[in-house]
């Protein structure tokens, strides 16, 4: 039984770096109710010795609610950091409101539309009177002019966080 209480009890050093205090501050603990399996008296070798599982113990249950109050500091300091950013991107000008997305979206969807639409009524003109393979070779070489080429950049735009760019000539 004496080896097993050896064993289950720690110096206060010990017990401070375990838990990575001080040793003076360890000794607070004691003075604030902190179990002990023995109190040592002043001098070199002479202190105190912690029972380590009643120590354990009532230092997790003494500390629960500073745990907590720190998780909740926590938190509420990433969700103030968090609000603090969009804050500097909105001022930056580094959103834009999807109201705004939508908007420009549809317009760009209805210029297209309309655009696809008029296609045949362009072309017929010219391919009156050919046959199907004269008119594809008559489109081929406009087809193969050179066109305004496209390429995804990224930005920091909410929703999707791309947008097109034209790139190269008419």
């Amino acid at each position: 039984m004496a080896a097993e209480d050896a064993e289950a009890t720690i110096s206060v050093e010990e017990f401070a770096e375990m838990v990575r205090v001080t040793p003076k501050t360890v000794n607070l603990w004691i003075r604030s109710g902190m179990p002990v399996a023995s109190t040592g008296s002043q001098g070199r070798g002479n202190g105190s010795r912690i029972d380590l599982k009643a120590a354990v113990t009532w230092y997790f249950l003494e500390n629960a609610e500073a745990v907590e109050l720190n998780r909740q500091r926590s938190r509420l300091a990433r969700e103030q950091a968090d609000a603090k950013a969009l804050e500097n991107a909105a001022s930056r000008q580094d959103l834009v409101p999807l109201s705004m997305i939508e908007r420009e979206f549809s317009g760009l969807l209805a210029e297209i539309r309309t655009n696809a639409l008029a296609i045949p009524s362009k072309v017929a003109p010219e391919l009156e009177g050919l046959s199907w393979r004269a008119a594809g070779d008559a489109r081929a070489g406009d087809l193969r002019a050179p066109r305004p080429r496209f390429r995804m950049e990224s930005c920091s735009c909410s929703g999707s966080g791309r947008r097109w760019s034209g790139v190269g000539g008419a």
